[in-house]
């Protein structure tokens, strides 16, 4: 199981304006990154200090944005966490921290819906892109359509990414818009020097 960090309780710091499409571009991403999560770190170093526990590379490992959206849920796409990727030191390399603060009541009441099915999924992160309402930003380099990256991963066009840096994960094939009680499909991929290039 991935390492997961759940911030559902609420974090006390005052957002930038720019906070939610901090994805629009590597150096934005780079800056988002380097900005202050409270007045003795920044989100990097917050990040990778919690990720060091699961991941041996935790000083370089990569960072990449998750975004989540769903129609019903959302006005816009939203920065929901960071997902770590790196070297494992016992289970899988990745590891999702979670970020719920500023996102709409929908889909936070959305959110402790699904963890009150008790299928163990308790991170923003991990719930929805198992859901397929969110997506591992692996290439910032590339300029998206996000009505159409979402419509394509709701209709299992598009990967979320997740499944590429989580083998073996059991999840639901098809979004059904439906709230799941158990995860029934098991689909095996590999995250591979061609990841980025292949769903850029």
């Amino acid at each position: 199981m991935a390492a997961i960090l759940s911030l559902h309780s609420f974090i006390s710091l005052k957002l930038h304006s720019s906070y939610m499409t901090v994805w629009s571009s590597a150096s934005e991403w780079e800056t988002f990154l380097k900005s202050s999560y409270d007045e003795q770190e920044t989100w990097e170093q917050h990040i990778r200090g919690l990720g060091k526990t699961y991941l041996r590379n935790w000083r370089n490992a990569d960072l990449f944005p998750v975004i989540g959206y769903d129609a019903e849920l959302m006005n816009e796409p939203k920065l929901i966490g960071v997902a770590m990727y790196g070297t494992p030191r016992k289970q899988d390399g990745l590891y999702l921290f979670g970020i719920e603060d500023d996102l709409p009541d929908a889909l936070i009441d959305w959110v402790d819906t699904v963890m009150d099915l008790g299928d163990g999924l308790d991170c923003i992160c991990e719930i929805m892109l198992n859901y397929h309402k969110a997506t591992i930003l692996v290439n910032l380099e590339t300029e998206y359509d996000m009505e159409t990256l979402f419509e394509d991963i709701k209709n299992g066009r598009r990967s979320t990414n997740y499944l590429k840096m989580k083998p073996g994960l059991k999840v639901s094939d098809k979004s059904s818009g439906v709230l799941l009680k158990t995860n029934s499909v098991l689909q095996t991929n590999f995250f591979t020097k061609d990841f980025r290039r292949e769903w850029a």
